[in-house]
């Protein structure tokens, strides 16, 4: 019994040794220091990945075509001769460059869809990475200096380059020899892979009125209601467009895609009247000095085209209508609607023709533009 009385003793003894001996070891120590360290994230230069672009814009009678590619540097390095001289070689059909003929390892494939799509697109093979080369059109300005500039700097943005003050912004002519006046003009960039940008900037001018051949049928681009018929009179809904009117009578419908919403026909051959629905970007009188080159070619007349538009409204949305024509007897008329956006490109309505016809079509214009409606953007 006596052994019994011990053993709860013994026990406890046993439970508060190791407690003791935590305490006196934990009590003694110093706590363990905080340590900050420093890491350089500044990658060395001889590791920086590099981008590249090389464009070109090509002026034509009507239109100027840019031509764009771009990707890692060492990648493009292997393709910019072959580029170069594949631009300085370019033919042109009716305006339209011709691409049958291209060089190994170029395929052109489907350019894609939606308002800012380009009117071709060529893959290119390398041996470290696919390029791109995309052909996109868009409308002559009165002021090729300045349409230059512009769209020189919009491709130094996208490239993560500040713009530039100086003539064509860098760019330099194809040919040494035409160093005046609108000649083709080469564009070669290089920046940071981190700082160039993969995103779309919208044009600063808008297309001209040729596109690429459009495919027909009920459910098709060219199509803009479904159903309808081209060529059909009536009054249209365009709700895949974002948009309704109601066409005057005798307007038929035409085609649309790339940034056409809509198309209206009067008239036939000679006497052939258009009216085009777009969204695009761009300042006004840049456009405007674009337009004027298409009908006038005079620069001086865009200021007075500007104080001349009548500010009016297209359901409810702030707008100007302006009107610009050439002279003579064959001469061509614009007769021109700008409708303001708060959330996204303004609405162009254009129609144009020969100046007589757009003359006698103004005021069913007026009834196109008041049977506007404007689905509100999300």
């Amino acid at each position: 019994m006596k052994i019994l009385n011990r053993r709860p003793v013994v026990t406890v003894s046993v439970c508060i040794l190791p407690v003791a001996l935590v305490l006196a070891t934990t009590g003694c120590s110093e706590p363990e220091p905080i340590r900050v360290y420093s890491i350089d994230r500044q990658v060395p230069e001889e590791l920086q990945s590099k981008s590249r672009m090389l464009g070109a814009i090509i002026p034509q009678q009507r239109a100027n075509w840019f031509v764009k590619l771009k990707g890692p540097e060492s990648a493009v390095d292997t393709v910019a001769d072959q580029v170069r001289q594949f631009v300085a070689t370019m033919e042109f059909e009716e305006e339209l460059p011709v691409l049958s003929d291209l060089p190994e390892d170029w395929q052109q494939v489907s350019p894609g869809s939606g308002p800012f799509a380009p009117y071709a697109k060529i893959s290119i093979e390398t041996p470290e990475h696919q390029l791109d080369l995309t052909l996109t059109q868009l409308g002559r300005q009165a002021d090729w200096d300045a349409g230059v500039l512009a769209n020189v700097n919009r491709w130094r943005g996208q490239m993560g380059l500040p713009s530039l003050e100086s003539k064509w912004a860098g760019a330099q002519p194809l040919d040494a020899d035409a160093a005046e006046g609108p000649t083709t003009l080469w564009v070669d960039l290089v920046a940071d892979e981190n700082a160039a940008g993969g995103g779309m900037t919208p044009p600063m001018m808008t297309p001209p009125m040729m596109q690429p051949p459009a495919a027909t049928g009920a459910d098709s681009p060219a199509n803009p209601h479904g159903s309808a018929t081209p060529g059909q009179d009536g009054p249209p809904a365009v709700a895949d467009s974002g948009l309704h009117y109601e066409a005057p009578e005798g307007w038929r419908e035409g085609r649309k895609g790339g940034m056409r919403l809509a198309t209206l026909d009067i008239g036939e051959g000679d006497t052939a009247v258009e009216v085009t629905f777009i969204r695009a970007g761009g300042d006004l009188r840049s456009n405007v000095g674009m337009w004027v080159g298409q009908v006038a070619g005079d620069a001086e007349m865009v200021d007075e085209v500007v104080e001349a538009g009548e500010d009016i409204t297209v359901d409810g949305q702030p707008a100007k209508r302006l009107f610009m024509a050439g002279e003579g007897d064959d001469a061509q008329a614009i007769d021109i609607v700008v409708v303001e956006s708060e959330a996204g490109l303004p609405l162009f309505i254009k129609m144009k023709g020969p100046e007589a016809e757009v003359r006698k079509q103004q005021e069913a214009m007026t009834r196109l533009i008041e049977s506007i409606k404007l689905k509100a953007e999300e």
